[in-house]
């Protein structure tokens, strides 16, 4: 950005003391001025996208990483995979439940307000804790017929 304000007080300079240099007329002056722009331009172009791209690379390295073991206070309590109609992995480990422990599976059901949603969880079914994975993740099994999906809460009663 430097050598664009060069340029144009050397412009600015030129037109008050009309002094042309090398016999050059004013429209090979403004050319080498455009050109040196749109030069200037396109580096910085170049440089825009070169930050941009590490920027997003960075949010989606984070995203890729964050789980139940990175935010696990953020995932806490969620169904992170549905292995069979009635078993799933729980964001609950070692530290949380244990295994014959009695959890209630909640949706979230939202509905618009105004400017806000309101929310409330609508209990599904009881589930019972059979197997621990390791501090961050558990597994539960729930009664034949409990209808579940991933993101669904869980809550040790």
């Amino acid at each position: 950005m430097r050598d664009l304000w060069s340029y144009t007080y050397w412009i600015a300079y030129c037109s008050a003391t009309s002094v042309m240099s090398d016999d050059r007329t004013w429209a090979a002056i403004a050319a080498d001025v455009v050109a040196r722009c749109l030069q200037l331009t396109t580096e910085l172009e170049e440089r825009t996208m070169t930050l941009r791209t590490l920027g997003l690379s960075v949010i989606f390295a984070a995203a890729a990483t964050t789980g139940c073991a990175t935010g696990h206070t953020v995932m806490r309590g969620s169904v992170v995979m549905k292995i069979d109609p009635t078993t799933a992995h729980v964001c609950l480990g070692s530290g949380e439940v244990a295994v014959n422990d009695r959890v209630r599976l909640y949706k979230n059901v939202c509905t618009p307000s105004g400017r806000r949603s309101v929310c409330k969880k609508e209990p599904i079914a009881d589930g019972t804790v059979t197997e621990l994975l390791d501090e961050h993740y558990s597994v539960v099994t729930f009664p034949a017929g409990t209808t579940f999906e991933e993101g669904n809460t869980i809550e040790r009663l």
